[in-house]
């Protein structure tokens, strides 16, 4: 059983980072779709300080550089995928690397091999999107798609937590700078992106920019992706040759969003790019190409950010002409339809995944008398003292004066946060007043930058908010404190009113009550 490996064995001992493996495949049949949402999820572990290793079964070439080129690492097997030595393995590297989350994405990790990893000890998420596995045991079960239900997971441990829907879209790291983007909408749609998926089996791609490049369409430019898996590629290039005024033809697309900033609409297989050309506000003509993207399309034309063609083997290429021209010709239509993709995706999906599977190593506890002199530490500590309003060292007796009295204080519920890995890592206190609630947090400086203080406060609030009549809460930060801020948005806190505590400006983040989706989940 050969196992080739892109990680050095010199850097597993040096490197304390949190270690996230991702099992997931793609190929010709499937397609990339796969692991390249995971990338998404890779990418944002990393930026939060962890490392990031992909294990594969015989990937296309194409995808493994793409991976590599991204700084991930690359495993790949030789079992066959979803068997019960593909789970052997895979716990294996696991163990290695003393992983802290194991990612699974793909139609053939059934209910065996999601138990099989899951009974090893390691936190686990599944990526699914259709409810089809018998069983799900998993920690987290991420379904990014508009027909995401509860319901599709009856069959699954008590203690998995749901993440649901759009809210939870996987970006890749490219999308983020266009976060505060504005689409343009341009009078006509001249400029058309084609793009179906990371291998089209079907050959759709070729059916698609005969039919427009032949069409009479003035003014017509179409911006022909190919995948990294599509065997066609020198065909194409010669069609994109008959047609130079028209097709330009782009392979190993690094930076999908540019173009689609560019293009007016989209023609397009409806997989995993139908959210990105959500998110980029590209009105779109879906064409499903596989079983799974049937409901999407569907789904989409539902909500009026696509356009439902129909399955690729009954499109007619005369009314795909039509249809195309008609969008293209109405700057209306597709001014709504971008407006509705953008409201589908908000560009924070991969944020709040993360924020879950930090949430789901924190476990919260009363504070007691013996975490006092760790938690004078803490807050003693340069970092937390310049981000106070009260920015002088504070001396011991005040300090055991203080916390005493807060432990003692019915109107007071005072947290500690502790993993498994990491023992105590920070305090949280939410001092109540009616139906109110200030928060206090304090994370351990070390972990600064990581994702973990927004999965704390987002952690005890919503538990607070559950368990209690509190319908407010309320934090005071100062200005100078960004990522205080940016933790309290991450966690559902929205900004209000400037504030004036001892003579200093403040800046108010308040969340109100629970949300419908929490209450739910």
């Amino acid at each position: 059983m050969s196992v080739r490996s892109t990680i050095p064995k010199s850097s597993e001992s040096k490197s304390g980072n949190p270690f996230l493996i991702i099992r997931t495949d793609a190929s010709f049949c499937m397609g990339s779709g796969h692991v390249l949402r995971c990338l998404a999820l890779g990418q944002a572990w990393k930026r939060h300080g962890g490392e990031c290793l992909f294990v594969l079964s015989d990937p296309p070439p194409a995808i493994r550089e793409r991976l590599l080129q991204e700084g991930m690492a690359v495993q790949i097997l030789s079992p066959l995928p979803g068997t019960p030595a593909d789970a052997e393995k895979t716990i294996a590297i696991a163990a290695e690397y003393n992983a802290s989350w194991i990612a699974i994405d793909g139609y053939h990790f059934d209910a065996f091999f999601q138990k099989h990893i899951r009974s090893a000890g390691f936190n686990t998420l599944v990526v699914d999107d259709d409810g089809r596995a018998k069983e799900y045991t998993a920690d987290i079960i991420l379904n990014q798609n508009l027909s995401a239900h509860p319901d599709l997971y009856m069959n699954r441990n008590s203690d998995a937590a749901l993440l649901m829907g759009t809210r939870h879209v996987l970006l890749r790291a490219e999308y983020r700078k266009w976060m505060d983007w504005n689409r343009e909408v341009a009078a006509m749609g001249n400029n058309i992106l084609v793009t179906m998926g990371g291998s089209d089996p079907v050959d759709i791609t070729s059916r698609v920019v005969s039919a427009l490049a032949a069409a009479d369409l003035p003014e017509l430019r179409l911006m022909v992706v190919v995948g990294p898996a599509n065997p066609r590629r020198e065909a194409l290039a010669e069609l994109a040759r008959a047609h130079p005024e028209t097709v330009r033809i782009f392979q190993d697309v690094r930076e999908m969003a540019v173009l689609m900033a560019e293009a007016d609409m989209a023609v397009m297989a409806a997989g995993t790019t139908v959210w990105e050309t959500a998110y980029m506000a590209l009105p779109s003509l879906l064409i499903p190409i596989a079983e799974n993207q049937r409901a999407v399309a569907e789904h989409f034309h539902e909500h009026k950010a696509g356009i439902n063609l129909g399955w690729h083997a009954d499109i007619s290429l005369p009314v795909l002409v039509e249809k195309v021209q008609s969008l293209g010709q109405s700057f209306t239509q597709r001014s709504q339809m971008a407006q509705n993709g953008r409201r589908l995706v908000d560009g924070n999906g991969c944020r709040r995944v993360l924020r879950a599977m930090l949430e789901k190593e924190i476990r919260l506890r009363p504070a007691r008398e013996e975490d006092c002199r760790m938690v004078w530490e803490w807050v003693n500590m340069p970092a937390v003292r310049s981000a106070s309003f009260h920015s002088a060292p504070i001396p011991w007796n005040e300090h055991v004066q203080w916390f005493n009295a807060r432990l003692g204080n019915g109107a007071c519920r005072y947290y500690i946060a502790e993993t498994t890995g990491k023992g105590p890592i920070g305090q949280i206190r939410f001092d109540l007043n009616g139906d109110s609630a200030l928060v206090s947090v304090c994370l351990d400086p070390t972990l600064h930058g990581k994702g973990y203080g927004s999965a704390l406060i987002s952690k005890a609030s919503r538990e607070l908010l559950l368990g209690t009549g509190i319908t407010r809460l309320l934090a005071q930060i100062k200005p100078t404190n960004p990522a205080s801020i940016r933790a309290f948005a991450g966690a559902d806190f929205e900004a209000g009113p400037l504030l004036e505590i001892n003579g200093q400006k403040a800046v108010s983040m308040i969340r109100q009550g629970i949300g419908t989706y929490e209450a739910m989940h």
